[in-house]
Parts: C-alpha cells; sequence; structure tokens
C-alpha cells in the first residue's frame, strides 16, 4: 500500500508505470543471470580436454594450416583452436598452406582456398562442395593424418572449430566426422 501511494505521487503519468516495471524486473534478472552464468558456463578443466584429444591421437606438435588468402574469420578460427589445444597444455603452430608441413596437421579453410582439401573432397571424405556459400555449414572429419574442418564460408570453419572443441569435450567418443548447414531464412531482417 504504501508503494502505491510512492508510486501515484512521484509518478503521475500512467505511460510510465511499464517502463519503471520493466526495469525493475529486468534488474533483478540481471542480478540473478550474472551468478547463473558463472556457475553455468565454466571453462572444462585442461584433464578433460587432454583425454578427448588423446582419444583422437593429437599430442604436442600439431601445425594448424590455413590458406595462403585466408579470411579474417578463418585467422580467427586458427587462433581459437591454437588457444583451445594450449588449455590441454599443447603446443600449435599457425603457418600458411604454402609453409605448412606435410602431416600432424588441422587443415582449417574452405575449398576455395586450401588446396590440401581438394584431394579428399574428390575422394569423398569431405563433404562440403555442394554447401551453398551462404550458409554456414562445415564439415569436421578426419582424412588420413589430418583433421580437416572444411567450410562453406569463413564462418562455417570457425562453427567447425566450435564443434570439434565440444566433440573433444565430450569425450571424443565414436568417429571424428560431424556435418552440419544451419537453415536461415534470411540473415538481414528490415524493419517496418
Amino acid at each position: 500500500m504504501r508503494f502505491q501511494k510512492l508510486h501515484v505521487r512521484k509518478f503521475r503519468c500512467a505511460r510510465c508505470l511499464p517502463w519503471i516495471i520493466s526495469t525493475m524486473v529486468y534488474a533483478v534478472c540481471a542480478q540473478g543471470a550474472e551468478t547463473a552464468t558463472e556457475e553455468t558456463f565454466r571453462a572444462p578443466d585442461a584433464s578433460r580436454i587432454k583425454a578427448g584429444l588423446d582419444a583422437l591421437g593429437i599430442e604436442d606438435g600439431w601445425h594448424i594450416v590455413v590458406g595462403d588468402e585466408h579470411d579474417v574469420v578463418e585467422q580467427t578460427a586458427a587462433e581459437e583452436l591454437q588457444r583451445f589445444l594450449a588449455q590441454a597444455g599443447l603446443t600449435a603452430s599457425v603457418a600458411p598452406e604454402s609453409q605448412a608441413p606435410g602431416s600432424r596437421r588441422f587443415l582449417l579453410g574452405r575449398l576455395a582456398n586450401l588446396e590440401a582439401l581438394r584431394e579428399p573432397a574428390a575422394a569423398g571424405v569431405v563433404r562440403i562442395g555442394d554447401v551453398s556459400a551462404e550458409d554456414d555449414g562445415f564439415h569436421l572429419t578426419r582424412a588420413g593424418e589430418d583433421i580437416v574442418v572444411a567450410g562453406a564460408n569463413p564462418r562455417g570453419v570457425l562453427y567447425g572449430v566450435y564443434a570439434f572443441e565440444d566433440f573433444v569435450t565430450a569425450g571424443a567418443s565414436g568417429p571424428l566426422d560431424i556435418r552440419k548447414v544451419p537453415q536461415i531464412a534470411a540473415r538481414f531482417y528490415s524493419v517496418p
């Protein structure tokens, strides 16, 4: 009752009431969300990542290979993979394809900018050629000794790296063969 009297005195405009209530609700939810975020989104521990990488046979000394002419998003994907491997104590260098060694490689890129993906794609191991460049699709698989993250576009490469992280963190059980093509109705919406 006291709140109502205060409200009537200070805020005579009825249009202000929804704004005040929504602001109060947002403040309460935001305060609760901070603690939920801290508890829910903790980074996995190094031993769990190391166990997943061991299951895939990945140890120190692997190389992350990007195309000679790569996009900034593909460079970000390589840096994210490098950061993820470092959480388990592994070091991996990022190198353009023309300077990369021939074994123990993570191949990150698109068919258009990474020559090393063309042979596995022709053999049917990497299935990304039929995905439109407008889609953010990717194919994460193993091609011989290499681990391939092939994207339909640069965002697809980044999403493939995140899928690899999820796969490893979950324990890396089963074969490494993840192909996803999200269905996006429209990337941009106009405001009427």
